[in-house]
């Protein structure tokens, strides 16, 4: 995360931050549902970059660098 808006001598290099969110059709009580993995927490995303390079610079540079919700076509 930065600090002062800017990355930390330590951390020198700006990875975009993603945060993904799938919502499902349930009945029931949320609290007592398990994943295989077990609670809700162990749930997670797996990346494989399989985007063209410059489609993927411009989703980073027109959605993720300017934290701003785009579309399914990936613009704003």
């Amino acid at each position: 995360y930065p600090v002062g808006g800017a990355c930390p001598d330590s951390h020198p290099v700006v990875v975009p931050k993603l945060r993904q969110v799938m919502r499902y059709p349930v009945t029931g009580d949320p609290a007592a549902f398990r994943l295989d993995s077990g609670p809700g927490y162990t749930m997670h995303g797996d990346f494989f970059n399989a985007w063209p390079e410059d489609e993927m610079a411009r989703r980073v540079n027109d959605c993720i660098r300017p934290i701003v919700k785009c579309g399914t076509d990936g613009r704003p």
